[in-house]
């Protein structure tokens, strides 16, 4: 995962995996997450992983995922 100010706060992997990141410097980024599975779709949903709008765009590429953090953002995206 980089940049070094990203931090993984959960990774799931239920029915769904699920995972959840933050920004810990008050810094925009540009977060880039490697994951040991193929990822082909993301999905947004709140901190009780109940998916919900969000308009940003997810940059998927194979087993990795590139996605814009605000400053102290927490993200939490299930994968498919």
């Amino acid at each position: 995962m980089t940049p070094h100010n990203v931090m993984l706060s959960a990774f799931f992997k239920d029915r769904r995996p699920m995972l959840r990141i933050y920004e810990n410097e008050g810094t925009p980024v540009r977060a880039r997450i490697d994951l040991p599975l193929l990822v082909t779709d993301v999905q947004m949903c709140d901190l009780l992983s109940r998916p919900m709008r969000d308009d940003r765009t997810v940059s998927v590429n194979g087993r990795s995922l590139e996605i814009d953090l605000g400053p102290w953002e927490v993200l939490t995206m299930n994968i498919d």
